[in-house]
């Protein structure tokens, strides 16, 4: 009987000492956070959505007649000039991998990094604790500075609007964080300003009560902003003085 017993329980602590070996060598991670709270994902949102230290569209200035070439009075700029004379001369080949480019050069890349982050935070505000104020207000910054990215896209990669846009591409309105296979398709130029449009009035509204603390922030002011140039770009004059004003 005894010997029973004492098999029954050297099982037991087997088994419990097998399961506990299982959970010691789980892997999880330690550097990764999962928001929980409103708080944990504005600072997500404030690393991954807000532009710090970006700039994506500088070398658009060579391709303007605001830039002239002096010629070469210091070694230091040897390099800038070269990077940037397939731009300032307007070489077919501007893009092509067997030309040096500088760092900013891959706009469409850069902006819809931060699209992303947008995404993500405005996928995900409703699931974390926090007052409803909070993430009406996480949820303003976000869609605003998403239709800032979006409009950044469409006056890099798209024709005038005033060139037919019912026709004319616009971009990829991506609204959702989620990943898939499916190729994003474009828009219309005309279904991408109107997306933007609807976009920064509904974050100015979410907006309204939004004071923060610091300049470095996106506010509702920063919608008429945004929509004065939108009208501005759309030939809208009465729109564009009204938002401006």
């Amino acid at each position: 009987m005894k010997t029973i017993i004492s098999r029954w329980c050297l099982a037991g602590v087997m088994a419990i000492a097998l399961s506990s070996c299982g959970n010691f060598f789980e892997e999880s991670s330690q550097d990764e956070i999962k928001p929980s709270t409103v708080e944990d994902l504005q600072a997500t949102f404030f690393h991954d959505g807000y532009p710090y230290n970006f700039n994506s569209d500088a070398y658009l200035n060579l391709l303007t007649d605001e830039v002239q070439n002096n010629g070469l009075t210091d070694d230091h700029y040897a390099d800038r000039l070269k990077i940037g004379q397939p731009l300032f001369t307007y070489n077919q080949d501007m893009f092509e991998g067997n030309l040096s480019f500088i760092n900013d050069e891959n706009s469409w890349k850069n902006y819809y990094t931060l699209v992303m982050g947008c995404n993500v935070t405005l996928d995900y505000v409703d699931q974390m604790t926090g007052s409803t104020q909070a993430k009406q207000n996480l949820k303003g910054q976000a869609r605003l500075l998403r239709a800032f990215y979006f409009l950044k896209l469409a006056s890099i990669y798209c024709q005038p609007y005033a060139n037919d846009p019912d026709h004319n591409l616009g971009i990829s309105l991506i609204t959702s964080s989620a990943v898939n296979d499916a190729y994003p398709s474009r828009s219309t130029l005309r279904q991408t300003y109107d997306f933007i449009e609807s976009e920064l009035k509904q974050a100015k509204e979410e907006l309204k009560d939004y004071k923060p603390t610091t300049h470095y922030r996106v506010t509702a002011e920063c919608a008429d902003i945004l929509l004065s140039r939108l009208y501005l770009y759309e030939e809208k004059w009465d729109e564009c003085i009204a938002a401006a004003d």
